[in-house]
């Protein structure tokens, strides 16, 4: 609230004017439709509290580039959408060009159906990927490879197939659906001295019963165990305390997070015990 005060020389002639001007800041924000399919033409809007000139022009960006203007309307329509149009879009008001809207992410989907249903693959991260899509309609078949597959990869994979017709278009969705995992290392929560445990290099992925896998302790190569994702330590001590990781045996590039195993003595829980026994037999 913004008031005007006026003091003058004489103690009571002091004044204000009040309730004064409120003063509201607001900002440009743009809205979208919450589900973009590929084809449709969804129009995006540039909005804000305040109460513009129905005559105001608006600047609108994709990925921070200047994309078009809207003469004396805060719509920005996009005839036909494809996955081309995926970016953050942002407007600004034409004379303000540097007070721009919050980027917002519009994402479009895949959109008519080929298949039935769609296909989930698993992919240890680094490892290549053959992602093969089969349209039903068009007897056509495409693999597209990845080689060192990461956690940005993962995502919906879809077939587009574009004829010379303009209403034949295909897209096989939902495609196939790429998750990128990792392997770890589970051991049990508590390991007593003399114990055989039992360590397990596992992944969400459904790997070959005949994958070998490469066990390192320390960092340093320990064993090979060939068809079997399992690390017996037999009858262990405090030497077998340490860091141990896997890989898959043809991608030792690409270890598990090192997880550290730790052995507690034998003697430690006969004192417990014992401390235990003590402390009952003197209450009787």
């Amino acid at each position: 609230m913004y008031c005007l005060r006026i003091v003058t020389n004489e103690e009571k002639q002091r004044f204000l004017g009040f309730p004064g001007i409120d003063l509201k800041v607001t900002e440009l924000r743009v809205e979208i439709p919450e589900e973009i399919i590929e084809g449709q033409s969804p129009v995006l809007f540039c909005k804000t509290t305040c109460n513009l000139s129905y005559k105001t022009n608006f600047t609108w960006y994709k990925n921070g580039k200047h994309l078009s203007e809207s003469v004396g309307s805060n719509q920005l329509l996009l005839p036909s959408v494809s996955s081309d149009d995926t970016g953050n879009y942002s407007c600004a008001v034409t004379d303000q060009k540097h007070l721009p809207s919050p980027a917002v992410t519009l994402s479009v989907r895949c959109g008519q159906k080929t298949e039935p249903s769609g296909k989930v693959l698993y992919i240890v991260a680094g490892i290549g990927a053959a992602l093969i899509c089969i349209c039903v309609i068009i007897v056509v078949k495409k693999i597209m490879s990845l080689s060192n597959v990461t956690h940005e990869d993962k995502g919906m994979y879809c077939l587009r197939i574009v004829t010379n017709e303009e209403k034949q278009r295909f897209l096989g969705f939902p495609g196939i659906d790429l998750k990128v995992t990792e392997l770890r290392v589970e051991i049990p929560e508590e390991i007593i001295e003399g114990q055989s445990p039992v360590l397990f290099c596992k992944t969400t992925c459904n790997l070959s019963y005949k994958t070998n896998f490469t066990w390192y302790k320390n960092g340093k190569h320990l064993s090979e165990s060939v068809g079997s994702n399992q690390l017996l330590l037999p009858s262990v001590s405090s030497d077998d305390t340490g860091n141990y990781s896997c890989a898959v045996t043809d991608q030792k590039h690409l270890p598990s997070p090192a997880v550290t195993l730790s052995v507690r003595s034998l003697i430690f829980f006969i004192l417990a015990f014992i401390h235990i026994l003590q402390h009952v037999l003197c209450r009787f």
